[in-house]
């Protein structure tokens, strides 16, 4: 995981092979594989590994969330939210599938569900900035203009990626000025979450 922090995929991956070599019942190597192989572009082998990674401990709410974004990839979304929904069952805390169902849950137009799950993820874990952008497209979604530039503002006070706070500096202008902006979290902050690793236990 170091090499591929470092952009060094190749190398990581290669590890990961040798790693499950030798042990291939340890889900959180399959879900680390997955990991790399999303980020080669490699989606019907990191569908694969997110498979045997919950095959091998299907209660894991973050081996859960982490393959239904890859079911996203493959345009599966009842079966990217059946996951999501087994995930917070497991453990309803869980912000990184709560930020992904919400996201996911504002996609399929679903805004009142979707603003309750991105509601108790800001709730949880106020200093993460994917949240407070898509509570903002639901917001604006749902009619709510004062809450929405609320929420874009908060995104723009913790978010230092120079691309996302483009975006979300272009979305509040035309908003401000009365133009019906109605991005959604798919074309920007949508991965602040996104994947999160599975813990040993």
């Amino acid at each position: 995981m170091r090499h591929y922090a470092e952009g060094n995929l190749d190398s990581a991956a290669a590890h990961l092979d040798l790693a499950l070599a030798q042990d291939g019942e340890d889900p959180l190597l399959w879900d680390a594989r997955a990991t790399v192989r999303s980020a080669l572009g490699d989606w019907d082998g990191a569908l694969a590994d997110a498979e045997a990674a919950v095959a091998l401990a299907p209660s894991d709410p973050a081996l859960l969330s982490n393959r239904s974004q890859v079911y996203l990839r493959f345009g599966r979304r009842d079966a990217a939210l059946a996951d999501l929904d087994a995930a917070l069952a497991a453990r309803p805390e869980y912000v990184p599938a709560l930020f992904n169902r919400g996201t996911l849950l504002l996609q399929l137009g679903r805004e009142e569900d979707a603003l309750r799950d991105l509601d108790e993820a800001i709730r949880l874990q106020p200093e993460l900035t994917g949240p407070w952008f898509n509570r903002a497209m639901v917001r604006r979604s749902l009619g709510d203009a004062e809450g929405a530039v609320a929420d874009l503002e908060a995104f723009l006070e913790r978010e230092d990626d120079a691309d996302r706070r483009a975006v979300a500096e272009s979305v509040l202008t035309e908003w401000r000025g009365g133009g019906g902006a109605t991005a959604t979290g798919g074309e920007a902050p949508e991965a602040a979450v996104g994947r999160a690793h599975a813990q040993p236990r």
